[in-house]
């Protein structure tokens, strides 16, 4: 836990224009112990810094508007760390960089349009590989 903060101190102000992130040792270091216990340090860092570049799509009420707009801290890091696991690790297994809104925008049409796999053959079981060749199908390059 305290490498993280330390980490997260001298790596922030990299994604920052140079600012300091205020970090309190007592809560940010509960908050940052118990996002241990979930995941991995190297995810932990990798969704840190998803939380500090994001940047706000269209929608203001989405996720990614929500956490561009606000004060990029810890807190927020705790309370919003499932959609950023969702980014980070969405982006590693499709092997493109997608923004968070096109990862949302797959996996709505995965539950809500199709309301199962789409795909000849059927990705069963494999839930993420179906969103990565919709948002594949979807990505205009």
């Amino acid at each position: 836990m305290p490498a993280f903060l330390e980490w997260a101190r001298v790596t922030y102000p990299d994604h920052a224009a140079g600012a300091q992130l205020v970090i309190d040792r007592a809560i940010d270091g509960h908050l940052i112990h118990g996002l241990l216990a979930h995941y991995p340090l190297a995810r932990l860092q990798a969704m840190a810094v998803a939380m500090w570049t994001l940047e706000a799509d269209g929608d203001p009420k989405s996720p990614a508007s929500w956490i561009a707009h606000g004060d990029r801290s810890l807190r927020v890091l705790r309370h919003k760390a499932p959609f950023l696991e969702r980014v980070v690790v969405g982006a590693q297994q499709l092997g493109f960089v997608f923004s968070a809104r096109e990862i949302e925008e797959a996996e709505d049409l995965l539950k809500r349009v199709y309301m199962r796999c789409p795909h000849e053959p059927r990705h069963v079981g494999e839930y993420a590989e179906c969103v990565r060749t919709i948002a594949r199908a979807r990505k205009v390059i």
